[in-house]
């Protein structure tokens, strides 16, 4: 979350995107909404597990899908009120990105049917950013990607049309880019911890109940903005005195 070792272009780039999340929170937060409001719409009651909204969120142009939930209480962090998981159907973005080989999933038929999860992204009751995770394969349910493809996939997370929310979906796309190398380190942090695991432990790592998110990270959209701005302004002191 330092923020050290940007380059000031770098910098820049991150800190629009982390700006425009602020900015779409703003809008929501215009007519009392915030993301969470956004994704459950109308519903009356939230039930855990249950997906929001119905169907999942799907851009068939950019392979991007999303959905919402929300796990018992004990099960994930207390002042979490649910999270998005983030996914990109590799053939539907036009990216020849192929999962890894296992001897207990095979691809599906259609190459469409392929899914990669990208992040999950956790959020509290006011729809303030919280945490970033990882998960193991069994949690939902998909092909397994290498770390590299999944970094590859990732700019492909974009979706184009207005349902559930555009401020909502442009949040997510946002945050993505505002913690691109935050979500590279803990991609590869999640297989590094997966190799670790599988050589610690008997069994099929990937469908071990034991290990459910292989990497997470706390994440404050603010203060991602106040680090980055200090950062640059620190790099435009130093030009100066150069």
């Amino acid at each position: 979350m330092a923020g050290q070792g940007f380059s000031p272009q770098v910098r820049r780039q991150l800190l629009a995107a982390a700006e425009e999340a602020l900015g779409w929170e703003e809008v929501l937060a215009r007519t009392g909404d915030s993301v969470v409001t956004a994704v459950l719409g109308d519903v009356s009651t939230f039930y855990q597990w249950q997906h929001y909204p119905e169907g999942d969120v799907q851009d068939p142009d950019t392979g991007a899908q999303y959905y919402y939930h929300a796990h018992p209480p004990g099960t994930r962090p207390a002042d979490e009120h649910g999270h998005f998981h983030l996914f990109v159907r590799p053939a539907q973005a036009g990216m020849d990105v192929r999962p890894v080989p296992l001897p207990d999933l095979e691809p599906p038929d259609e190459p469409e049917d392929l899914l990669c999860h990208l992040v999950g992204i956790s959020v509290d009751a006011e729809g303030r950013l919280r945490e970033l995770f990882t998960t193991n394969r069994w949690v939902t349910a998909e092909h397994w990607f290498r770390a590299e493809d999944v970094l590859q996939l990732l700019p492909a997370f974009s979706v184009g049309h207005a349902f559930p929310s555009w401020p909502l979906n442009r949040w997510l796309e946002s945050v993505v880019s505002a913690f691109a190398p935050e979500i590279a380190g803990l991609v590869r942090a999640r297989d590094q911890r997966i190799t670790a695991w599988e050589d610690a432990h008997v069994g099929n790592v990937f469908e071990d109940r034991a290990l459910e998110y292989p990497a997470t990270l706390a994440v404050d959209l603010n203060e991602r903005v106040r680090t980055l701005r200090a950062g640059l302004d620190d790099s435009h002191v130093a030009a100066e005195q150069d």
